[in-house]
């Protein structure tokens, strides 16, 4: 399977709720509830770091020092490893075939292209998807559970801040530590970065090196706050396929793209040609993907566990591909930008460590 589901990103969240009285969903998380008991009565903080994975932080361990020396915990993201499910997963306690929210491109009724589920846009035309994604696939947050529970929570998400800088960043969850017992803090890095250069990029080694000092400093300066610092996926780098390079798997999509990821692609395909379907994809792209039906993703909860959202078996396509190499399959030749990417099959994807910051 591509995720545990009691050691994965729902654990740590039904984690800190259970750490707050408040109602939880799945199963938490066993040594992070022994650390959180441990701290009690001390703020709670948590840090991700969008992309930066086990596998980003060994590959650049010379840059992640402390954080690696306060490594305590490996878990799985959820699957598949993108931020668009894994974010909502941790944010909701909840598995993605519960919330909805399952990868960057979805199959909505109201448009017929795909979506883009964070910016609720057509991925084809751009234009403006209505009613928001937000609004239609709403879910209850742990920060509004804890704050129902009588306590102050509160977001910092980098991509709203005026100032991107990580300095600027750390400097906004400093200041929402002093009001708020427990605090996400969110930062678009290091993923952006590995997206544009790969994995090995000496950009991502410095915006690593800056994270691993702004936590050192953070950590030092708030010895009140109990910093659990993680990432929501892993990466890496990327070849790519098209998905019209070969003209008899072609026309067999009933949808002319596919949905979801470039390494995790649902595929609409035509009633008559499901069987050719199966037979030619096996052919071209056997080696580097696993091919799942729609009943095989069903069965195997490869989205997880839990009551599916009233959606989710139409964002499910005919078959799923996950790729279990470094290929993708892109829509087009402008989907082939990114030299690193993620949501696929492998180790290196789904591994995250759980780093911990003044642990009593």
């Amino acid at each position: 399977m591509y995720y545990e589901k009691d050691n994965c990103l729902v654990s740590v969240s039904n984690s800190i709720l259970q750490h707050f009285g408040c109602e939880t969903f799945h199963s938490t998380q066993p040594e992070l509830d022994s650390i959180l008991e441990r701290n009690k009565g001390k703020k709670i903080c948590i840090c991700l770091f969008d992309g930066m994975g086990k596998y980003i932080q060994e590959l650049h361990s010379k840059y992640a020092k402390e954080i690696l020396k306060k490594k305590r915990i490996t878990i799985t993201s959820v699957f598949p490893p993108t931020t668009v499910a894994a974010t909502s997963a941790l944010m909701s306690a909840k598995f993605p075939c519960e919330t909805g929210w399952i990868g960057w491109t979805q199959k909505i009724d109201s448009c017929s292209h795909p979506v883009k589920m964070f910016e609720s846009k057509d991925d084809i035309t751009q234009e403006d998807v209505i009613p928001h994604t937000y609004e239609t696939y709403k879910y209850k947050s742990i920060i509004e559970r804890i704050n129902e529970s009588g306590k102050r929570a509160e977001n910092v998400l980098s991509f709203e801040l005026k100032e991107t800088s990580l300095n600027s960043f750390f400097n906004v969850v400093e200041g929402k530590l002093q009001r708020n017992d427990f605090l996400y803090a969110y930062n678009t890095e290091p993923d952006a970065s590995l997206h544009e250069g790969g994995t090995k990029s000496k950009k991502v080694s410095k915006l690593i090196e800056k994270i691993d000092r702004g936590m050192v400093k953070i950590a030092k300066d708030n010895p009140d706050t109990l910093f659990v610092v993680l990432a929501d996926h892993g990466h890496i780098d990327t070849k790519y396929n098209l998905i019209d390079e070969h003209d008899d798997l072609y026309d067999c999509l009933k949808e002319k793209y596919n949905y979801l990821e470039p390494r995790s692609a649902v595929f609409f395909v035509k009633k008559n040609k499901k069987a050719e379907f199966e037979k030619l994809f096996r052919r071209y792209y056997g080696n580097h993907f696993k091919l799942y039906s729609r009943k095989e993703v069903q069965d195997l909860k490869i989205f997880g566990i839990g009551e599916p959202h009233r959606d989710f078996e139409k964002f499910l396509g005919d078959y799923l591909a996950v790729s279990e190499s470094e290929y993708a399959i892109a829509n087009s030749p402008d989907k082939m930008k990114m030299v690193s990417h993620h949501a696929g099959g492998t180790d290196k994807e789904r591994y995250i460590n759980i780093s911990i910051f003044n642990d009593s």
